[in-house]
């Protein structure tokens, strides 16, 4: 992993246009990033990704499986990636310059986070597929997928009252700041 700063362009944005990374086995080029990647490759995945979940939250075809959990399954890939590849750095690596970028990803994480595990749209679909989940032909892989976003979404905030919700996002954001300097 490169800490010089590159003036090339982006591999994760790259990536993402081109559906992966060429290089030997599709893997991640870590001679090609830079710390100064990261936060733009975020923002770009988020952007992506808002994309992608509001296609959900605006189709307004019955909830299923295909329209809702593979939708969401599949809509901030870029993202994760990202967040992915930075979160493994950190925990390999841990150098200060990487401690530094974490006060700035680590809050931008848990917004998109809880923007994602609170929103009453979402999860009104997710759980119309969970309730009508034997109505479908879903094999046990997509059961448990179905079961686990129900579960996933409640469990992070989903059913709480507005209220509530706030300070719970609150809670995230102040969490997503003392964990990396823990």
């Amino acid at each position: 992993f490169s800490m010089a700063t590159q003036a090339s362009k982006n591999p994760f944005i790259e990536a993402f246009h081109k559906k992966t990374f060429h290089t030997r086995d599709e893997a991640i080029p870590f001679d090609q990033l830079a710390l100064e990647h990261f936060i733009p490759a975020m923002q770009f995945g988020i952007e992506q990704a808002r994309k992608n979940i509001n296609a959900v939250k605006e189709n307004t075809t019955t909830p299923n499986f295909e329209n809702t959990i593979m939708a969401l399954e599949t809509a901030s890939e870029c993202f994760e990636g990202v967040q992915s590849v930075y979160f493994n750095l950190f925990s390999a690596e841990a150098t200060e310059a990487l401690q530094a970028l974490a006060k700035d990803i680590s809050p931008i994480s848990a917004a998109f986070a809880s923007d994602v595990s609170l929103d009453l749209v979402l999860f009104e679909k997710i759980k119309a597929v969970y309730d009508s989940r034997e109505s479908f032909s879903l094999n046990p892989e997509q059961v448990r997928l179905v079961e686990k976003y129900y579960k996933d979404f409640s469990r992070n905030g989903a059913l709480l009252s507005e209220s509530d919700k706030e300070k719970l996002r609150q809670i995230d954001q102040e969490l997503s700041v003392l964990g990396p300097q823990f």
